[in-house]
């Protein structure tokens, strides 16, 4: 398989015709800076002038939010289909979309392209469960205005890769990594030593989890700055000093300003879940409890960043299974941080299908899209009302502005 680097600023053809290029790795300085192409949106588009893209058997296609299919927009993919129930991340240009395993769509094109491997695939986590595959490891991967991805290294090194180049600089060590959108930087758990807790049948994780010494963050170049330790939040969370806490989600909001962590307490018997953010001095935005034993399954700051949305197994379905061919339903949360708790805002009905994937924002911030391979619930986040659309193309995995000159939008 060759492998292909984008190069800021190239055209759709010159992304599927570009020749292999080899991995320069650095341990010490970061990368080269180079510019990115600023792609402007098109005048008047919001939620209903974006694009819904999803997977299909061996490339992503698109399609409007009214489910009519704009058709493909990647040739096929290198060695395999997109994973059906996987997350995909657009840039916050929204020029990229990210797959899990390093490849790279260019949104912006006005044909089919072929995916480029912005991501060394030595860099890249294998998964052996439910089978061997190779996937980031950041819940949150995009930093540096769109020009880097951040993930978590073999050998507990949070690395940050430059999609010009597919160079990377190693910024700490970790688990858990969040890009920070403002800088070439992270935030990371750093992972408490010692023997790992013992978990009783009761503690269930959906996604992976990492014990918590601290919270910190770091910058290119800079010491990582702890934002908070393992004390601070068992205390935000109310526990005892001995008590335990797990971290399974860590995310910026769109200018970095601001930080989710979503944790659990193991506090002897006792079993409790928050989200917690902080500000990027590690002060303590807001607290909202959730449900403990199950996790959440996605968390996602709306785009003008003063929201946070998450979803939970919703507690009266959870007898039908948590993953795989049988997944359960969902129940969506809105929360604002600083402005009491979440709130359920989108919770299955008697005879709803299951929402399978993460939920995804509209490009204005007005809508929650939640879906599954057979419906898409669009959800007005301000009159809390769903609108079903049944018979959709597939599983959504990322929606974005529409682009002047591009056939997809």
């Amino acid at each position: 398989m060759a492998r292909r680097y984008v190069v800021a600023g190239l055209v759709a053809a010159a992304l599927a015709g570009a020749a292999a290029a080899a991995v320069r790795q650095a341990d010490g300085g970061g990368p080269d800076p180079h510019t990115s192409r600023r792609i402007a949106p098109a005048p008047g588009s919001g939620a209903a002038a974006g694009r819904i893209f999803y997977p299909e058997s061996d490339h992503v296609s698109a399609a409007e939010p009214t489910g009519r299919s704009l058709g493909p927009v990647t040739t096929q993919l290198f060695n395999r289909g997109p994973e059906q129930s996987a997350p995909a991340w657009p840039s916050p240009d929204r020029r990229w979309l990210l797959l899990v395993d390093g490849e790279l769509i260019d949104l912006t094109a006005g044909k089919p392209v072929s995916p480029v491997q912005a991501v060394p695939p030595e860099l890249v986590t294998v998964v052996e469960n439910p089978g061997p595959q190779a996937r980031l490891t950041a819940v949150a991967p995009w930093a540096d205005h769109s020009r880097r991805v951040v993930l978590a290294a073999p050998y507990g090194r949070i690395r940050s890769v430059e999609v010009a180049t597919g160079a990377s600089t190693v910024l700490g060590r970790g688990q858990l990594p969040a890009g920070d959108p403002a800088s070439n930087g992270a935030a990371y758990v750093v992972p408490a030593e010692g023997q790992a807790p013992t978990f009783g049948e009761q503690d269930f994780f959906v996604d992976y989890f990492a014990p918590v010494a601290a919270i910190a963050r770091v910058a290119s170049g800079a010491r990582p700055v702890t934002l908070a330790t393992r004390a601070q939040l068992v205390a935000a969370l109310g526990g005892s000093k001995v008590a335990t806490v797990i971290a399974s989600h860590l995310a910026f909001s769109a200018d970095g300003s601001r930080l989710a962590v979503e944790l659990a307490l193991l506090d002897g018997t006792r079993r409790s879940g928050a989200v917690v953010v902080l500000d990027r001095s590690g002060g303590i935005v807001g607290v909202s409890a959730i449900p403990y034993a199950h996790g959440l399954t996605w968390l996602a700051w709306a785009p003008t960043g003063d929201r946070l949305a998450f979803g939970i197994p919703f507690a009266r379905t959870l007898s039908i299974g948590l993953g795989g061919d049988n997944p359960p339903f969902l129940e969506a949360q809105l929360w604002r941080p600083g402005a009491g708790s979440a709130r359920p805002v989108l919770a299955p009905a008697p005879g709803n299908r299951p929402l399978d994937t993460p939920c995804i924002w509209s490009p204005d911030g007005t809508q929650l899209l939640c879906g599954s391979e057979l419906s898409w619930s669009f959800l007005d986040v301000s009159a809390r009302r769903a609108t079903v659309r049944e018979s959709v193309p597939g599983r959504p995995l990322a929606w974005v502005p529409a682009y002047a000159g591009s056939r997809h939008g």
